[in-house]
């Protein structure tokens, strides 16, 4: 995946765009609550109408390009909002109702500074990180901003893989965790030390100053070489600074070294996305973020794999006359209208993979196979009877696509299902259909009935055989 700037802005502009009339109106919503309490007859409607106007002016600064449109002013529009408010007569004679409205508009405000630090760092150029060796520490705390962000979901995905990028563009991965004046940002614990204490020491003065004994050294040296030795053991949650290091060399290893010119992995398989996953879960990455980013990742890999199975397909027609293929296809159109591609009645599954067969033997297009088990295949609503019907199918995806964690964490969540109690019970059948969920995501789209398709050649196989 290449990271598209311009993408990403234009998609950080429309999520402004769709929280902007939306929190003026939450704003708004507020204030006639409040308002409706103390003076039930008071006429709003020329706040409404400055609430619209609000509206109307922002939206169209936010058709400007994200830069252009700045955090700032993004504010303004809402700070101008509140005057209005608070300018009011109403608000002016009701001072604990005005309290209350300052208190709530905030929280509701505050809702907006998840994206706007989305923003602050997408706008910062690349060329900064690199060239001045800027380093991202806090991904955990980002991640969660962005999880909350309303942007698509491969957004999340570039994005993350963009930071992870910036940092090992500022030469990271050349620098020693006992580095100070890499590690200061990383520790909670600093012995008081700041950037401009350690801003002209050398890295020779640090051997010196790590290796001399106390009683030799200045006050700012002893400190130095206490944050130094604390280095060496700190664990200062997912900010420990070895940690750091590897995960973005993993990262490095297995990600962005396996892409070519044109952004496409190569030689990338379910090890790559496990030794991925781990390292993010180091770097403090967000559940949601992680979560997502491996599905894609996933799907890289599965579409390397499913891809022969495919193709192999094609081969599976067998060179009949025009007298077979309209017997065959009379037999098809008992169950299955070829025209309308639609199912006659409800079919049984042993129907549905007959057909599919027969279909498979005339050298019909997948397709069309697809749409019979689109039409043909009920999936049954309750998760504990859909997870018992297929959970052979569970199991070759599982085996397809190195995701054989999955499948024994659903037969685990199963097991409990069916021996739990009725109350019980509907907790972990919910849990169970989240589970399900979650995977049909996983499997490519284009992939979604290679293992019927499967089924379906050799149900035919068998029946010739007998």
């Amino acid at each position: 995946m290449v990271f598209n700037s311009d993408v990403i802005k234009k998609d950080l502009r429309d999520a402004k765009k769709r929280i902007i009339p939306r929190t003026i109106n939450d704003i708004f919503n507020l204030y006639v609550n409040l308002a409706s309490k103390v003076a039930p007859k008071k006429d709003i409607s020329g706040i409404r109408k400055s609430c619209e106007l609000i509206i109307s002016e922002s939206m169209d600064s936010a058709e400007e390009s994200i830069i252009d449109y700045s955090n700032q002013e993004f504010m303004d529009y809402f700070a101008k909002l509140i005057d209005i408010f608070n300018d009011s007569v109403f608000m002016q004679h009701h001072a604990e109702v005005n309290y209350t409205f300052i208190m709530e508009s905030a929280k509701i405000l505050y809702n907006i500074d998840d994206l706007l630090s989305v923003c602050d760092l997408i706008n910062v150029p690349f060329e900064y990180w690199s060239n001045n060796k800027s380093v991202f520490v806090d991904i955990s705390d980002f991640t969660d901003r962005l999880s909350r962000v309303d942007i698509p979901k491969l957004d999340y995905v570039s994005i993350i893989m963009e930071v992870i990028k910036r940092n090992i563009s500022a030469k990271i991965l050349e620098q020693s965790s006992k580095n100070p004046k890499f590690s200061l940002p990383f520790i909670a614990n600093k012995n008081g030390l700041t950037d401009k204490d350690i801003a002209d020491i050398s890295i020779g003065e640090y051997d010196y100053i790590y290796t001399s004994d106390k009683k030799d050294l200045t006050d700012l040296e002893k400190r130095i070489k206490s944050f130094m030795t604390e280095l060496s053991s700190v664990s200062d949650g997912v900010h420990y600074v070895d940690k750091f290091l590897d995960d973005h060399r993993i990262v490095k290893e297995h990600y962005f070294d396996k892409l070519d010119d044109d952004g496409h992995l190569k030689d990338f398989d379910t090890n790559d996305v496990n030794k991925i996953n781990s390292a993010l879960t180091g770097l403090g990455v967000s559940p949601k973020i992680r979560s997502i980013t491996r599905h894609f990742l996933i799907k890289e890999v599965s579409k390397k794999n499913l891809t022969k199975a495919y193709k192999d397909i094609q081969a599976v027609s067998f060179v009949i006359s025009q007298q077979e293929y309209k017997k065959l296809r009379k037999k098809v159109e008992e169950l299955f209208n070829m025209r309308s591609k639609m199912p006659v009645r409800e079919l049984s599954i042993e129907e549905v993979y007959y057909c599919a067969g027969t279909m498979l033997e005339m050298g019909e297009e997948v397709r069309t196979i697809e749409t019979l088990f689109d039409r043909g295949l009920k999936k049954k609503k309750n998760p504990i009877k859909r997870f018992e019907a297929e959970h052979d199918r569970f199991i070759y995806y599982g085996e397809k696509l190195g995701i054989e964690d999955q499948i024994k964490e659903m037969d685990e969540i199963y097991q409990e299902a069916i021996v739990s109690s009725d109350e019980d019970k509907k907790e972990w059948s919910k849990m169970l259909g989240d589970c399900l969920k979650e995977f049909e995501y996983v499997i490519p789209f284009k992939y979604r009935y290679e293992y019927e398709i499967n089924k379906a050649k050799q149900y035919r196989k068998n029946q010739k055989r007998g």
